[in-house]
């Protein structure tokens, strides 16, 4: 993976869908390097990916998000210099077993991430007067929801789907849903573009798995699972019995993961006072 100027390799990380990912040296401070797959490099989706990284990386200046360090171009196309942040991901807590380690961990955890995506939803530009600009994830999962060991600091992960209020409508596609089996039930359907009550159901239902140790739905397959979401939601059975969350805690989450989004609390604030933590 080629370096901008000025910029040091230390370890590639791999590639996803759209990005190769690396950890760099950049000047005192080490932080991750983003650009778009070399076989992408002429994709104009791929190129909208990394401008939504980087407008929602300026927009979160850091707070419940990695800080944006640089967004620059050269020889080898756009790139992008972002904090390495150094916490654990929902998905790791399963990997490594830390879920049945600390018992303890799901009360705090819960608090930690819906109030981050309650930070998030609130991202207003940096003035005073300034509204929210509607930020939105579009992609939430447990690759993308990092937590520190005491569970007191949740952030997120992967803007490449993001969205906003001002953002340049060239830059989205008209098939966005994120990951299942994270996807609220209208947008599987495709009756919604995603929104923020998208991402608090795809919030609600990654803390599902965290809970459940394992995807919170019955599918195994994307054609299986896109129908579960579309037809039926999620695996509603499984969270009312899984007797390691508190039963308030596991009362917020149903009511977060309802079918029907008329039924359904749809801000994290909402969620978190249905389990009893303010909001």
């Amino acid at each position: 993976m080629r370096c901008p100027p000025g910029v040091e390799l230390i370890e590639v990380l791999g590639a996803g869908s759209v990005f190769e990912v690396a950890r760099v040296r950049f000047g005192d401070a080490t932080c991750i390097l983003k650009r778009v797959r070399r076989s992408l490099r002429g994709n104009e989706r791929a190129l909208s990916a990394m401008k939504r990284e980087s407008g929602a990386l300026e927009l979160g200046n850091g707070r419940v998000m990695p800080a944006l360090i640089a967004s620059a171009e050269d020889e080898a196309g756009p790139y992008l210099l972002e904090e390495e942040l150094l916490e654990t991901s929902i998905k790791d807590l399963i990997e490594r077993g830390e879920a049945d380690r600390r018992p303890d961990v799901f009360e705090p955890l819960f608090l930690a991430v819906f109030t981050a995506l309650a930070h998030f939803h609130a991202i207003a530009p940096l003035l005073a007067t300034a509204a929210p600009c509607g930020l939105v994830h579009g992609d939430l999962g447990p690759d993308h929801v990092v937590y520190d060991l005491t569970c007191q600091r949740a952030r997120f992960l992967d803007f490449g789907l993001a969205r906003w209020r001002a953002i340049d409508p060239a830059w989205l596609a008209p098939d966005e849903r994120g990951t299942l089996p994270f996807v609220a039930p209208e947008l599987a359907r495709a009756e919604v573009c995603p929104d923020q009550p998208c991402d608090v159901f795809a919030l609600a239902a990654t803390y599902a798995f965290a809970a459940l140790g394992r995807a919170p739905c019955r599918g195994t397959t994307s054609s299986a699972r896109l129908i579960e979401a579309a037809e039926r939601g999620i695996d509603s059975e499984a969270i009312d019995s899984c007797a390691r969350l508190p039963h308030r805690i596991r009362a917020a989450l149903i009511e977060a993961l309802r079918f029907d989004r008329g039924e359904r609390r749809t801000t994290a604030n909402a969620v978190l006072a249905a389990a009893g933590l303010g909001g």
